[in-house]
């Protein structure tokens, strides 16, 4: 869309029912306009024909073997790279809106501290809502605030991969480029640039993004089995990765979600 400020960039593999519900609680809680391109690094299975199926979404095959070291961070070039709007926004398939609201929010709090990029500190991204999200809706952006003034002075913010926002125009001038050593985030290469070349970065705390968004994490590895048998220690992070996600499918609003064809459309 012409008139669109923003660009979410999905890198996606073979993960079909996680970006329906990634795609449809956007589509659900997102006011447009805004663009969407899903980065698939050689899917073959059926979320090819669904993502295909939605004229909302420029599906970009980036030519990327999904090696699960460089996939993401290439993927992510590729679409940066595409980008022609002022601002570009970066999550994973997993990464799920549960609340209207989430990306003024996020465009808000970066035009109004002159930020190069935000985005969130932590891979996981609990549901912050119930009690506090009574007391943060009572309270307003007040309360909101209060949990989003936690900026790194020295050396470079945590902004994660699953959703980190970004000035198109900072990026650009800094050179900034995704990468991956499987040890860093896929955002960190290009964070640190864009901290060298003088741009000022936020994390935000789980808590002010948890508000808005969910985000377990693994999926794609999970649901193309990236690991081995014997790896004991990831076979726990699959139960408690199956746990919290059970939790948020359970969740009436994710529920009627699913069920909603519509936002196909």
């Amino acid at each position: 869309m012409s008139d669109a400020q923003v660009t979410i960039l999905i890198p996606h593999y073979q993960t079909p029912d996680a970006i329906r519900l990634c795609l449809r609680s956007i589509r659900r809680y997102t006011a447009p306009p805004y663009c969407i391109f899903v980065l698939d690094n050689g899917s073959s299975d059926s979320s090819l024909d669904y993502l295909r199926s939605l004229a909302w979404v420029e599906l970009v095959p980036t030519g990327v073997p999904n090696d699960q070291i460089a996939a993401q961070s290439a993927a992510l070039n590729v679409g940066a790279e595409r980008v022609a709007t002022p601002y570009f926004l970066v999550i994973h398939s997993d990464t799920y809106v549960h609340r209207a609201g989430w990306l003024p929010f996020l465009l808000d709090r970066l035009r109004g501290g002159g930020y190069a990029a935000l985005g969130t500190r932590h891979q996981t991204i609990r549901v912050y809502n119930s009690a506090i999200g009574a007391r943060w809706a009572a309270s307003g952006a007040a309360l909101v605030a209060r949990f989003t003034r936690r900026e790194t002075a020295a050396g470079v913010p945590w902004l994660r991969s699953c959703l980190t926002l970004y000035r198109t125009e900072a990026f650009r001038a800094a050179g900034c480029r995704f990468a991956s050593d499987g040890q860093e985030d896929a955002t960190h290469a290009a964070n640190a640039a864009l901290a060298a070349h003088g741009g000022r970065l936020l994390a935000l705390p789980d808590r002010s993004v948890g508000y808005y968004v969910f985000h377990k994490g693994d999926t794609t590895r999970i649901a193309n089995r990236f690991y081995t048998s014997d790896d004991s220690e990831f076979r726990d992070r699959i139960a408690r990765h199956w746990r919290h996600v059970g939790g948020f499918h359970a969740r009436a609003e994710t529920q009627a979600i699913l069920a909603d064809a519509s936002l196909d459309r």
